[in-house]
C-alpha cells in the first residue's frame, strides 16, 4: 500500500520537478564557501543536519547503538549498517544506470535520464537520480525506527529534513529525493526483516 502511494507521488514528482527546481535556484541559500555571504544560525543548522545519514553521522549512531542499548547493541548495530550498506549500493547502481544530470548541469550538451553510457563515466554531473543524501538518511530512519519504533516520528523527521535541503540547495530535483525514500524504506525493511527473522532460527 504505501510502495504503492510512493510510486504514484514519485510518477507525480517528475511534473513538478523543473518548476521546483527553478524556485528553489531562485530562493538557493547562499554557499557557506563564500566569504561574502551572510548566515544565520538557523542556516548553519539546517547545513549540518544535510549530513545526517551520511558516512561520519552513521557510524556515529551504529556506535552509540551498540554501547547505550545494553540489550541487543551490538546485533542491532550490525544489522543496521548491514541494511543501510546494501541501500547505498542499490542507490549508486541505479545512480549509474539512470544518469540523470543534476538541476541546471549539462552533459556534452544534454540533460535529464541520459542512461548508463554516461551514469559510469561522468561522476557527480549525472549522479542526481536518486539522491544518495536522502536515500543515507532515509536508510538509517528506517532502519533505526525497526528497532526502536517509539522514535519514528523524530527519525523521519531528521530525514526529511535532509531531503528537503538537498531540494532546496538546488542539488536534487523532486523526485530524486523521493526515489531515494522509496529505495531507502523498501530495501532496508525488507533486509531487515530477512535478517531479523534467519536470526531468530
Amino acid at each position: 500500500m504505501l510502495l504503492g502511494v510512493g510510486i504514484v507521488l514519485l510518477a507525480g514528482a517528475f511534473f513538478v520537478d523543473h518548476p521546483l527546481a527553478e524556485w528553489a535556484k531562485a530562493h538557493a541559500i547562499p554557499d557557506f564557501a563564500n566569504p561574502d555571504a551572510k548566515h544565520n544560525d538557523a542556516a548553519r543548522e539546517l547545513m549540518f543536519l544535510e549530513q545526517y545519514g551520511q558516512w561520519v553521522c552513521s557510524i556515529a549512531v551504529l556506535v552509540a547503538v551498540a554501547v547505550f542499548d545494553r540489550a541487543r547493541g551490538v546485533p542491532n548495530a550490525l544489522r543496521i549498517a548491514a541494511a543501510c550498506l546494501l541501500t547505498a549500493l542499490v542507490a549508486y547502481l541505479i545512480k549509474d544506470l539512470a544518469g540523470r544530470t543534476r538541476p541546471d548541469r549539462m552533459v556534452d550538451g544534454l540533460s535529464g535520464f541520459l542512461g548508463p553510457a554516461y551514469g559510469f563515466t561522468h561522476g557527480s554531473a549525472v549522479a542526481s537520480f536518486p539522491s544518495s543524501h536522502t536515500t543515507g538518511a532515509f536508510a538509517l530512519s528506517a532502519a533505526l525506527a525497526f528497532f526502536y519504533p517509539r522514535a519514528r516520528v523524530f527519525l523521519y523527521a531528521l530525514a526529511t529534513i535532509v531531503a528537503a535541503q538537498r531540494v532546496l540547495h538546488h542539488a536534487h530535483y523532486l523526485s530524486d529525493v523521493i526515489a531515494g525514500v522509496l529505495v531507502a524504506v523498501t530495501i532496508t525493511r525488507v533486509t531487515l526483516r530477512g535478517v531479523t527473522r534467519t536470526g531468530k532460527r
